[in-house]
């Protein structure tokens, strides 16, 4: 019975003094213990849920037990919006590593490698900006929905109908552009 149980909500502040873009898509990664979303401004936020730990809030600048802990826009050459996002993920030599996922509304789709302990990369920042992908060819019109598999591989759907299966390199430095799966 929902009625007797007690809910704990958290609200996150919004990072930024202007108003709060819309969000249209967000994952869930338990692994991480991360929330990422995706706005109408383009940009990508990511959320630390970490129960008992205090994180660096860009919203209030200063540590709190949630908030959000980075932003990324892949979209700024074009002012283009994120529709979809998802995590990703694959083993490695070095160890587990981590990617956010964007789809935009002009057809195009975006890797980022994370480092889920951004505290202990060498900027302090949690997107890996030197790590960045782009698929192509684009979808034609927005990305309407993407999901991972395992092993980097990463399945997107378009407005234009097309479903896809990209292999990203996750953790690797200014790699090739991602190209369809065979």
């Amino acid at each position: 019975d929902l009625d007797s149980q007690d809910l704990h909500v958290t609200v996150v502040p919004h990072w930024s003094e202007q108003a709060p873009s819309p969000i249209l898509s967000l994952d869930v990664s338990e692994e991480l213990e991360m929330v990422v979303t995706s706005h109408v401004n383009g940009n990508v936020c990511l959320y630390s849920m970490k129960e008992h730990e205090d994180v660096y809030n860009m919203a209030s600048g200063r540590r709190e037990h949630v908030g959000v802990i980075g932003v990324w826009n892949p979209f700024t050459a074009d002012e283009s919006y994120a529709r979809s996002v998802t995590f990703t993920s694959k083993e490695s030599l070095h160890g587990h590593k981590h990617a956010v996922v964007v789809g935009g509304g002009n057809g195009e789709v975006w890797v980022n490698d994370i480092y889920p302990e951004y505290e202990e990369s060498n900027t302090g920042e949690v997107f890996v900006d030197e790590y960045v992908q782009k698929f192509e060819p684009n979808h034609v019109g927005p990305v309407i929905s993407l999901c991972s598999r395992p092993e980097g591989l990463i399945v997107s759907v378009g407005h234009d109908g097309m479903l896809r299966m990209t292999q990203t390199w996750i953790g690797l430095k200014n790699p090739k552009k991602a190209t369809p799966w065979p």
